[in-house]
């Protein structure tokens, strides 16, 4: 004041203009949900003048902490109030200020920020931002993900987003759950695995062979991968990884060919690449050439000659041509090492089965027989033995071989070929019943037979097929080698038969043998045997169909024959009408499950005239087993056909329409992995009511809402979204059924409507005057609810 009075005294009455200037021409408010926020601009003059002035602003959200100031600078200090304000709220606003140096306008801009969580990567405040933390560090957005705090950044997102993370809590937060959750957001695609080749061939290795092979992932993320071979020749020393382990999107995979363990021949192994969503396999193949020793050979010639003869006894060769050529591959087997005494005993063999006994005895003659060859070579000095006895025909002569083969038997008690000779010609043997009997003894004991021996057994169930009188797994591997070498005679086939319809278990080798007798012998009682012996087994694998259908083409009484016929039939083929015999059948009565029953009815609905007798004795029981399944939330293509056909609008009970609603919204839903367990789904409401079994990889499930989301269980406790792949089908879609769905949704929600009328009556609070129509209170009421 001083200087101003002594500035007037001199006559000074000018005004000095402060130039005023901002610290900031444009504030950028960035406030947080639910924050107040603080801030402050500066104003101040280039000159040593003072600022006054007043300042107010554009929005009543800005509080000003004083709206008048004086000074140079001058701080102006404001609140900004988010009160009722959502994420994603802007407001442009302005500042107006009033001084001694002009009138300005200092513009704003308030945004309300999603909450955000920080990182050692920066804010994450969305979905998106939490797919770029992932991408950049894992296992950080792995501790982020477990932690509740994420939730925060949830609350503004998608309600099927919040329900698929509210679940995947209860079941698992490791790596695979983020990955499992980002794919089912969208945010990523599925992780999958390639490889550089899928088959590699190796020949005639002789060392040790090592092999890089490239993997390759599709795209960013964490997976498990287990490795496992199967082949002994293939070593891994990885057995199992992560996508971590990746350089970049590749992974080099060591194994090594070991030659020590490789076979002649060729070899085949893989390595089997596991992954939560897939199995790739790594095929591999090693070629060794193998070397033919003179004993394979030996060996090989020795099966022509038994087979020989075989066909010699089924009447396909005769017994000249045998020996003829069982002399020739005797010769070879001489020439290739085999012991020259045993070739010659073989020669003489072939010579007196088929009659030639003078070259036979010329051969038996010149063999050079000692007192302790039995010692040295009981299976050549045996041989020569029994060859003598064939030769002679001496009563005593066979008496003394007998004796010396016995003892030779008892001395070795493994030597198959000495007890089918002993069984030949030992008198004690003539009775049937014995000889099986010491057969069957020396199987069980040495746990197997040779053919020869099959053949001594063979014969006598040939001879006598009485002395058949059991079927255990001696007589069916007997039998079986009888079937296969076609020795089988017609009796014996239909004595079988009749034996094995008499069996009270199923055995599998059994049932191979009646399948052959068949293709053989194709005669009623073999048929009858074989579906008698499905039935005791309660096979109803669609393989043995052919065979029930057989017997109901034929008419034949096989107890429950039509039911197994109906179990095994698949449906899917059938274009035809069923026999009449089946429809027939089970008008008196019906023990098939509903499926089956639903196919049999189906059928009938299409195939018959609804004026024959067999529609309509059926037209009652369908209708009501349409009702009865149809509140039981059933439905496939045959039940599809029934409620098509018997569901009428004016039959149709509060009840039905519900289950109607819900058969509606049904569908199929099916994966071709086989490790799947159990099929689920997230309602809209974030809850799961819905656990179906997954079957042969497929599961019925209801889908009531477009939000709804369909996760996948496997056998190990894992939980899939939309990683995997599989095919949704709606079962049952019918117009005139989905407009009476829609007006029970209608329905629905009157009722619904009038319960929130009554709940609450509303009253206007200002003039105190009451609403007296219900539309108007209704209305008011919605619009203050939400």
């Amino acid at each position: 004041m001083k200087n101003k009075i002594k500035r007037f005294s001199n006559g000074d009455f000018s005004k000095e203009q402060p130039e005023v200037k901002f610290s900031e021409t444009n504030l950028v408010l960035l406030i947080g949900e639910g924050e107040t926020y603080q801030g402050s601009f500066t104003i101040e003059s280039k000159k040593e003048a003072l600022i006054r002035g007043i300042v107010y602003s554009s929005s009543f959200r800005i509080h000003l902490t004083e709206n008048g100031f004086e000074g140079n600078p001058v701080e102006i200090s404001f609140t900004y109030d988010t009160d009722g304000l959502d994420p994603g709220y802007v407001e442009n606003g302005t500042f107006y200020i009033v001084c001694n140096g002009g009138e300005y306008e200092l513009s704003f801009t308030a945004v309300i920020e999603r909450p955000y969580l920080m990182t050692s990567h920066g804010k994450v405040q969305n979905m998106k931002d939490f797919k770029l933390l992932a991408m950049t560090d894992f296992m950080e957005a792995r501790r982020l993900f477990r932690s509740m705090s994420f939730y925060e950044i949830l609350r503004y997102e998608n309600p099927r987003v919040v329900a698929l993370y509210n679940n995947m809590r209860k079941w698992s937060l490791g790596e695979q759950a983020v990955e499992e959750f980002l794919v089912g957001i969208k945010q990523k695609e599925c992780l999958f695995l390639s490889l550089s080749e899928y088959e590699k061939k190796f020949e005639s290795i002789t060392d040790a062979v090592r092999e890089n092979l490239i993997i390759t992932k599709n795209t960013w993320g964490y997976m498990p991968i287990r490795a496992t071979v199967e082949g002994g020749f293939i070593q891994i020393t990885q057995k199992e990884f992560t996508t971590d382990d990746f350089v970049g999107n590749t992974f080099g995979f060591h194994y090594v060919i070991t030659p020590q363990v490789l076979h002649a021949g060729r070899n085949f192994g893989r390595i089997i690449f596991t992954t939560p969503y897939e199995q790739v396999v790594y095929e591999i193949e090693v070629t060794r050439q193998g070397v033919h020793t003179p004993k394979h050979e030996q060996t090989f010639y020795m099966t022509q000659i038994v087979k020989g003869y075989f066909s010699c006894i089924t009447g396909k060769s005769d017994l000249l041509s045998w020996a003829e050529d069982t002399i020739q591959l005797a010769g070879q087997m001489e020439n290739l090492g085999r012991d020259a005494a045993f070739c010659s005993l073989v020669k003489a063999h072939a010579y007196l089965e088929s009659g030639q006994t003078e070259q036979a005895a010329e051969i038996i003659e010149q063999y050079n027989y000692g007192r302790f060859d039995m010692m040295k070579r009981p299976e050549n000095t045996t041989y020569y033995l029994y060859l003598t006895a064939l030769l002679k025909r001496n009563a005593s002569h066979t008496e003394h071989v007998t004796e010396e083969l016995r003892k030779a038997y008892n001395k070795h008690p493994k030597m198959w070929s000495v007890l089918c000779m002993l069984v030949d010609i030992d008198p004690e043997y003539r009775n049937i019943t014995r000889r099986l009997a010491a057969l069957e003894k020396h199987f069980y004991s040495e746990k197997f037979g040779h053919t020869l021996l099959y053949l001594q057994a063979f014969k006598c169930y040939r001879e006598d097929p009485v002395s058949l009188k059991k079927l255990g797994n001696f007589e069916i591997q007997v039998l079986g080698f009888g079937c296969r070498y076609g020795l089988f005679t017609r009796e014996l086939a239909l004595y079988t038969a009749n034996l094995a319809g008499q069996q009270k278990k199923f055995d599998r080798q059994l049932f191979r043998l009646l399948e052959k007798l068949y293709g053989e012998y194709p005669d009623p009682m073999v048929l009858t045997a074989v579906c008698t012996l499905l039935i005791k087994g309660n096979q109803i694998c669609s393989e043995y169909f052919k065979w029930y259908e057989l017997a109901v083409e034929q008419e034949m009484k096989i107890v429950q024959l039509y039911e197994y016929y109906m179990m095994t039939i698949e449906e899917e083929r059938v274009r035809t009408p069923l026999p009449k015999a089946v429809c027939l059948y089970f008008m008196h009565g019906n023990t098939l499950t509903y499926e089956k029953t639903a196919f049999l009815y189906a059928n009938i609905i299409q195939f018959q005239e609804e004026t024959s007798e067999i529609y309509n004795y059926y037209r009652d029981k369908m209708q009501e087993f349409g009702w009865e399944q149809l509140l039981k939330r059933h439905i496939n293509e045959p039940l599809r056909i029934i409620y098509k056909k018997f569901c009428t609008e004016e039959n149709m009970t509060q009840e039905r329409l519900e289950a109607l609603n819900d058969i509606c919204h049904a569908y199929e839903v099916k994966t071709n992995l086989p490790f799947m367990k159990s099929v689920m789904v997230i309602e809209e409401d974030g809850e799961i009511r819905q656990r179906v079994g997954v079957i042969d990889g497929k599961a019925m499930i209801f889908l009531y809402d477009k939000d709804s989301r369909i996760i996948w269980e496997s056998m190990d406790g894992r939980h899939y979204t939309d990683s995997i792949p599989y095919e949704t089908t709606r079962l049952f879609y019918e117009m005139r059924f989905v407009e009476l769905c829609k007006q029970l949704e209608k329905n629905k929600e009157v009722r619904k409507s009038r319960l929130l009328y009554r709940n609450f009556p509303l009253k206007i609070s200002r003039s105190t005057v009451w609403i007296r129509s219900w539309t108007e209170r209704f209305l008011i009421f919605v619009q203050r609810k939400f």
